[in-house]
């Protein structure tokens, strides 16, 4: 598979291995499929009796070369990582596509633990030392750094904001220690953002220190972002339409991706919080950047959405071409409450802020379409997060105490460890120097 730039189609990579260790094009421009799988029907209606494992193997297959990945390895690669798997609860009016199975309980977990193998198996005969660099407005850091814990020849460097996580997000990257190092950032996530950018685009920087991203920026990152979409997919014989919480777009990227492939996906519905930039994208045609507001739906607080790139570049930039995939809408922190409080009342269902968000946008698309248009179709919401990862707001918000599984309730009593900077590439040199 050869991989092409967003910014100059005639840029190519020539292999997977390529594209991940890159991350970006030497043109600053986002690496992308030069041309996306497709499937055939005898080969889709095969794949309805496949396991999310299975399916995993048939996905990565199209992108990964046999001669960088031999069929046994990637299968045994795909058996390892996925010792969890997507987990569909039927609600009232729509299914919840939960995500949060995996080690950290959030949706990075399936592309993370699938990226870190991926690159130990690279880079499993090299001596030379790489950094990974993430930058995280959540759930990114503490799954990457998870995921890479322990991984020869890697250190791992995880940017995120200043107050800008929830507790337990914050411990699930602060504690890890070993080869994993925790950098809090005076600014906001899109500070973050832009400190790992500057440093992959300083292309001398970037290559003095190995550097690899580990944002989805990094097209290692979708490629296993349509794993689970595919999955859900066939799981019905209806068309699936998706209800996103979005915020740098990655994961609704998988799930374009997805349709792409040819799997059975009528719309994609992208929901943003009040950093509602992609949602104004979809209706103005022209990407400006909301005024960043701190958001109860942390993850999603992003007002530069890199992914952005991928889903112009596809369409050519053409907005009507875009319209026609994804349908957008946003919501404020009060709506998210009253959502929660709503679900967990009337169907004992509990959602973190992220994934009520999603719901809030299946309801309004619900709402906005008569009934006989929505019965063609399989509706899901989906999940990115557990609930307890916000715990503070969770329980202020419906007025109970909720239970806390074990991977989070035992970062209680872990040491914390981390590093300051401020929010500039400088700041962010000078403590790589001294590392």
């Amino acid at each position: 598979m050869k991989f092409i730039s967003t910014l100059d189609e005639n840029f190519e990579v020539d292999s997977f291995k390529e594209a991940l260790l890159s991350g970006l094009a030497p043109n600053k421009g986002l690496l992308i499929p030069k041309k996306i799988p497709k499937f055939s029907q005898e080969k889709l209606a095969k794949m309805k009796t496949m396991d999310f494992v299975e399916i995993s193997y048939e996905i990565a297959r199209q992108f990964i070369a046999e001669s960088e990945i031999p069929n046994d390895d990637l299968k045994k690669i795909c058996e390892e990582v996925y010792s969890f798997s997507p987990v569909i609860v039927d609600l009232e009016n729509y299914s919840v596509l939960e995500l949060f199975h995996g080690p950290t309980l959030a949706f990075k977990d399936f592309a993370a633990c699938f990226m870190a193998r991926c690159i130990g198996y690279f880079l499993q005969n090299e001596d030379k030392k790489r950094t990974v660099l993430v930058a995280t407005s959540g759930d990114t850091g503490g799954a990457i750094g998870r995921s890479f814990l322990g991984i020869k020849n890697i250190n791992v460097v995880i940017l995120y904001p200043l107050n800008g996580v929830s507790e337990l997000q914050r411990k699930q990257l602060t504690t890890l220690g070993g080869n994993v190092q925790a950098v809090e950032v005076d600014g906001s996530f899109d500070d973050c953002q832009k400190i790992a950018k500057e440093a992959f685009s300083d292309y001398e920087f970037s290559q003095e220190n190995l550097l690899i991203s580990a944002n989805s920026i990094n097209i290692g990152r979708i490629i296993p972002q349509t794993f689970y979409y595919v999955w859900s997919s066939l799981r019905n014989e209806k068309p699936s339409i998706f209800s996103i919480p979005s915020g740098n777009i990655g994961n609704a990227t998988g799930a374009m991706f997805a349709k792409m492939m040819g799997f059975s996906i009528e719309k994609i519905i992208t929901v943003n919080n009040a950093n509602n930039s992609f949602y104004n994208y979809l209706q103005k045609g022209e990407m400006i950047p909301a005024k960043w507001i701190r958001t109860i739906s942390n993850a999603m607080d992003i007002c530069v959405p890199n992914n952005y790139h991928r889903v112009k570049y596809f369409f050519r930039g053409k907005i009507s071409g875009v319209q026609n995939f994804f349908i957008g809408y946003w919501f404020d922190d009060e709506e998210t409450k009253r959502e929660i409080k709503k679900t967990w009342s009337e169907q004992k269902y509990l959602m973190c802020p992220h994934t009520a968000i999603g719901a809030l946008g299946m309801d309004k698309f619900i709402e906005e379409n008569d009934k006989d248009y929505i019965e063609k179709y399989k509706l899901y919401t989906v999940s990115t997060a557990h609930p307890a990862k916000f715990v503070e707001t969770i329980e202020s918000t419906i007025g109970e105490k909720i239970s806390i599984p074990e991977p989070l309730k035992s970062l209680k009593g872990l040491k914390e460890g981390f590093s300051k900077i401020d929010k500039t590439l400088e700041s962010f040199k000078l403590f790589l120097s001294k590392k």
